[in-house]
């Protein structure tokens, strides 16, 4: 396929948007306790293609991290929830089903330039 044909069968990130973001911890930590742990959950949510096949990616990232004191008691040592919705474009009729391009690649393009509007 040639380099113009796979540019206009694809999919092309429009903008970013962040939408929540939030930062809690514990005041303090103690690294001599016991090992912090870390859990991720990730969930996102499409929209339907409108007229000018323009869909939005929401996506939902939530980690936390915890540890186990010394009493064997879990507790939350800090939480970041962060909300951030990308805008693509469908040109084309690209290879990739969409559906995949949501659950996959969307997240993977989007993650990448919200983490470069914190560098800003």
């Amino acid at each position: 396929m040639a380099k113009t044909q796979e540019l206009d069968n694809n999919y092309h990130l429009l903008r970013v948007i962040l939408l929540k973001e939030a930062f809690e911890r514990e005041e303090k930590i103690s690294f001599k306790e016991g090992i912090i742990g870390t859990d991720i959950k990730l969930s996102n949510k499409k929209t339907k293609i409108n007229k000018d096949k323009i869909f939005s990616i929401t996506s939902n990232l939530e980690l936390t991290a915890s540890q186990e004191t010394k009493d064997n008691v879990t507790k939350q040592v800090f939480k970041l929830p962060v909300s951030f919705r990308g805008h693509f474009e469908v040109a084309g009729t690209p290879e990739l089903p969409l559906e995949e391009f949501c659950e996959v690649n969307a997240p993977a393009i989007i993650f990448p330039s919200y983490v470069n509007m914190l560098q800003v």
